[in-house]
Order: structure tokens, then C-alpha cells, then sequence
């Protein structure tokens, strides 16, 4: 039995999120095939890509990228919740996008301190500058 596509009214709800204009109910069939022609060259891809990189992997992975774990990063997002009682797949997608670009904005201001002192090795010193220079002290 072969997988039902995206929805058009989903592909459509987060395709809104790319523009303020109406999307209409052609454009919404049409991105879905689209998307769908998309992943078919990207699945393959991606499959000789992750076997290239593990030939004894079983799992789909990117192997031009290394990301945070999305399971742990959906149990640390759930221990960290008030008022619900879940993390959904989106929430936990955002979380490793922000977490990330906070990573990646950390070790370049790291990266700058170390190469001002000339050396080779982001050490503690560099990364506590960053930090301090991300998070300037309140003004008492």
C-alpha cells in the first residue's frame, strides 16, 4: 500500500508561512506534487549518500550534516514543559533549528576571540568571552 501524499490544505498552511498572499486550490494540488517529484530525488540521493559515509547503516541519515538528536532533544524539551504535556514534531524540529543557530552563533564569536590571540584551539577563555559578549551585563 503506497503512502497517501501531504494534504493540500497542509501543504498550503505551511506554504502561507512563505508568503502573505491567497494560495489557490490548484497551486495547493500542484505544490503537493511538486514536493512529492522533489523527495524523489532527494530520498535517493541522501540514501547513497548515508551508505557512502556507513555502508552497514540501516537508517536514513543527511550525510552532509551532523544534527542534534531528536529524540533527546524532544525528552529535554518534554522535562521542560509547564503547562502541556507533549512536544510535537514541529516544536521539536524549531527547538534543534534555534538550538543550532545558537551553537553555530557561540562558536563564531569563540572562533573570533581565539583567532585575535592567533591560536588554533577555541579554549574556555574564548568561549566565555562569547558568551559574555552575547549576554552583556545588565546595566545596575
Amino acid at each position: 500500500m503506497a503512502t497517501r501524499p501531504y494534504s493540500p490544505s497542509h501543504i498550503a498552511s505551511v506554504a502561507g508561512g512563505y508568503t502573505d498572499l491567497r494560495i489557490s486550490g490548484d497551486v495547493k494540488g500542484q505544490l503537493v506534487e511538486i514536493l512529492v517529484e522533489h523527495l524523489n530525488h532527494l530520498v535517493p540521493m541522501l540514501e547513497r549518500g548515508t551508505l557512502d559515509a556507513d555502508p552497514e547503516r540501516k537508517t536514513l541519515d543527511d550525510p552532509d550534516r551532523t544534527r542534534l538528536n531528536y529524540n533527546r532533544t524532544r525528552e529535554l524539551a518534554i522535562e521542560r514543559l509547564g503547562d502541556l504535556e507533549s512536544v510535537g514534531s514541529a516544536a521539536v524540529c524549531r527547538l534543534i533549528d534555534d538550538l543550532e543557530s545558537h551553537l553555530k552563533s557561540v562558536i563564531a564569536r569563540a572562533e573570533e576571540r581565539a583567532a585575535k590571540e592567533r591560536v588554533g584551539t577555541i579554549k574556555s577563555r574564548h568561549l566565555d568571552g562569547a558568551l559574555e559578549s552575547l549576554n552583556p551585563p545588565a546595566n545596575e
